[in-house]
């Protein structure tokens, strides 16, 4: 390219001092436009590399500036643990991230294979237990509980985007308090991990977006993959089998249990998140009906009492012990 692109024309200025010439530009072709920012890959002097520009306007807000700030810090983390691309370029003014480009398959729901399954294990499993410690973001758990009680103030309200969203949110409580009961500790989350935020290139898995990370509930992570991926019965066997390879025996029957009601948790969370955007945009998202379902099966499934049992007893056994 002769001139520099005018999508990349704010972010130029920083490039160039990566050793970007216009003239050693290929191409640069959009990614995705989301609400909060833009994504371009480009192609330089051979190299192929993935910009994250921030959709927002010049005159990031406080809280905007904290938030790129806790990504940044979280993203190295992370890399430092091996389970993301080590950025070239991370700016927390403004959100500005320049990514080594990642070549593989993201994984397809229904239809994650056993290998692919145990490499994603594997790779949460690094970050869970191997990475340096993570800057708190979003509690997940206080989210929910926060929202719950919002829709059970005007259930009539909040039948209109989904019938049975009030019952199953106070159905759901007594999962939210053996969560809260069971806590583990604190330890590095991606804290979004719908599949497109994996990529597998076939040797090892790879997240990427780290916007939601914070320091939290390993299992809410695998929760979500399971809730996300919906595997196999033996293809989930093998991803649980292989994230709880390096933990004890106890440790791994509460482990278990507590993906089993984060599964349950995070899939009401995203109808909550959709009521919540509803509510403030004045329109009704079906998807918080879809949601709200898929919380619902979940929820009145034979193997939820049997977590929660299997909480109960390790609560026991440890008043026990004291």
């Amino acid at each position: 390219m002769s001139e520099v692109p005018h999508e990349l024309s704010d972010a130029w200025k920083r490039l160039e001092k990566l050793g970007w010439r216009a003239d050693l530009l290929e191409w640069v072709r959009s990614a995705e436009k989301g609400e909060r920012n833009r994504v371009f890959i480009a192609r330089h002097d051979g190299t192929t590399a993935v910009i994250r520009l921030s959709g927002k306007k010049p005159g990031q807000s406080k809280r905007k500036k904290e938030h790129y700030a806790r990504e940044m810090y979280n993203l190295a983390a992370a890399a430092e643990a091996g389970v993301t691309p080590t950025p070239l370029l991370a700016d927390p003014s403004d959100g500005l991230l320049v990514l080594p480009f990642v070549q593989g398959r993201h994984p397809v729901r229904r239809q994650v294979e056993r290998e692919s399954a145990v490499r994603i294990a594997r790779c949460l499993s690094r970050l869970h237990r191997g990475a340096p410690t993570f800057l708190r973001g979003t509690d997940f758990l206080r989210r929910i509980h926060r929202r719950v009680r919002k829709v059970c103030q005007d259930e009539a309200a909040a039948r209109l985007h989904a019938p049975r969203l009030p019952e199953t949110a106070k159905a759901l409580e007594p999962v939210l308090d053996a969560l809260h009961r069971t806590a583990p500790p604190l330890a590095a989350c991606h804290g979004d991990l719908v599949l497109e935020n994996i990529i597998d290139d076939g040797e090892r898995a790879h997240l990427i977006d780290w916007e939601t990370s914070t320091s939290g509930d390993p299992h809410q992570d695998v929760g979500t993959v399971l809730l996300r991926a919906r595997m196999s019965r033996d293809v989930r066997e093998a991803f649980l089998a292989a994230y709880f390879a390096d933990h004890s025996t106890e440790e791994e029957m509460r482990g278990r249990a507590r993906v089993r009601l984060w599964q349950t948790a995070r899939a009401l969370d995203k109808a909550l998140i959709y009521w919540r955007n509803g509510v403030r945009s004045g329109k009704i998202d079906k998807r918080v009906k879809g949601w709200t379902r898929r919380c619902f099966n979940l929820l009145f499934a034979p193997d939820i009492e049997e977590a929660i049992f299997e909480l109960g007893m390790h609560r026991a056994k440890v008043n026990h012990e004291k």
